[in-house]
């Protein structure tokens, strides 16, 4: 939305994702920031099939390469019906610290750790000891999003146990089942941590069916 008019620009996604941004770096820049203080993101877009063209307008607001975490989802009914909706976290003071970068380079950072908590980009069924996704059925789909999230944990020295908050983007609603029997399993012996659900997303494609980001607690409740 331009504030100027009060009405969503012309043009079509790259237009919106352009005054998105431009929104949000004023924002920043309103309380001293900039957008090497934002931690994480999370983006939501009306048609997935505008992903490259959103991509390309995002990575221009980070001209060096250093992105925040990063969730991502196609979404029906976005406010004003909007083509891109952007909600991000930053931090004070910017101590970012930042653990390994998106699927095949994509412009966000795996993982970001400031202010004690380590935030976690959204993480799909990639293998990437096999270079591909994971086959379709849901339960191999949830362990091999499991078993990234382990290692990104393991990558900033912490575990299961120090995850607070995770939210569970799946495609299909009735895919519920098997990711609590496969989440209890994993939190076995443990208190659960916080999470929200949110069911219908769209990635653009149809083996695509989980999608897993979360906040860690960093020992000593400091970035490293």
């Amino acid at each position: 939305m331009d504030s100027a008019t009060g009405s969503l620009v012309p043009g079509g996604t790259a237009a919106q994702a352009r005054q998105a941004m431009t929104n949000i770096v004023a924002t920043l820049g309103r309380n001293g920031l900039s957008v090497r203080d934002l931690v994480q993101c999370r983006v939501f877009l009306d048609d997935m099939n505008e992903w490259a063209a959103f991509n390309q307008v995002y990575t221009s607001f980070f001209p060096d390469g250093i992105y925040p975490a990063r969730s991502a989802s196609g979404a029906d009914g976005l406010a004003l019906d909007a083509k891109v909706e952007i909600e991000c976290t930053a931090a004070f003071p910017a101590s970012p610290v930042r653990y390994g970068s998106g699927v095949a380079g994509a412009p966000y950072s795996q993982a970001v750790a400031n202010a004690g908590q380590l935030h976690i980009a959204g993480i799909v069924p990639f293998d990437s000891s096999r270079g591909r996704f994971a086959d379709s059925a849901m339960e191999a789909q949830v362990d091999q999003v499991l078993a990234n999230l382990d290692a990104v944990l393991r990558s900033a020295g912490v575990g299961r146990a120090d995850i607070v908050s995770a939210t569970v983007v799946l495609k299909d609603a009735k895919d519920k089942k098997v990711l609590d029997d496969a989440w209890s399993a994993y939190f076995a012996g443990q208190a659960y941590p916080a999470r929200t659900l949110i069911a219908g997303a769209d990635w653009g494609r149809d083996d695509l069916r989980i999608e897993i980001s979360a906040i860690a607690a960093l020992p000593g409740g400091h970035s490293r």
